[in-house]
């Protein structure tokens, strides 16, 4: 059995089909540290991410999938999801900047509706343990999927959370939420993240190798 990261960030394993699936998340688990590792010394050899145009035709995720972009004009705006494509229809078809506040206005929209699903979902999972339901927001964090403060009772939500897929989703929450009765990810942190959530090294490692 072997596990390799590739210099695009990608992580490949392979294993004859004669090992069980459960040995092969066991060596996955005990190499997260190394790949982890691995993938930052892969990225500063990347090119610098192109910025979004947010013209017909680019690609955007949604709950992990990808989306084609299109753009047409109209004298109301709106954002509909269509098949495999985001329409957008634009009272300034040509201003990205305002194409990009209409799409991100949908994100935020529709993450709410979904974060607070996942939420109602994973929730009773910690209530046992004495974590209180908290309240949540959604904002662009910079450079966390989520962030929690136990004595406000408030959970913070990237708004690009929405685009990942939805186990990576239902982790960034639960993670968050354990966060409301440990704040430090001391081993009493993750052995409730464990308890409560067995594959969350791989929801973590899917989170952190693509791309959203």
């Amino acid at each position: 059995m072997t596990i390799n990261v590739l210099p695009d960030l990608s992580v490949v394993v392979k294993a004859p089909e004669t090992i069980p699936y459960e040995k092969v998340v066991k060596k996955i688990k005990a190499r997260l540290p190394w790949i982890l590792k691995q993938r930052e010394y892969f990225e500063q050899f990347l090119p610098p991410e192109t910025p979004r145009q947010y013209i017909s035709g680019e690609n955007h995720r949604y709950l992990g999938r990808q989306f084609r972009l299109k753009i047409r004009s109209s004298k109301k705006d709106r954002v509909k999801l269509k098949g495999k494509y985001f329409l957008v229809c634009s009272q300034n078809k040509k201003d990205p900047d305002y194409n990009k506040q209409l799409l991100a206005e949908w994100f935020r929209q529709h993450g709410s509706i979904y974060l607070e699903r996942v939420l109602g979902n994973c929730y009773p999972k910690l209530r046992k343990y004495g974590v209180e339901k908290p309240s949540f927001e959604i904002r662009p964090l910079k450079k966390r999927w989520g962030s929690s403060d136990p004595e406000k009772g408030i959970i913070s939500f990237n708004i690009n959370l929405i685009k990942a897929p939805i186990h990576c989703i239902e982790y960034v929450v639960t993670h968050e939420l354990v966060h409301l009765k440990y704040p430090y990810h001391n081993k009493e942190f993750y052995n409730l993240l464990s308890l409560v959530m067995l594959e969350w090294e791989e929801h973590k490692l899917r989170l952190e190798t693509v791309k959203f």
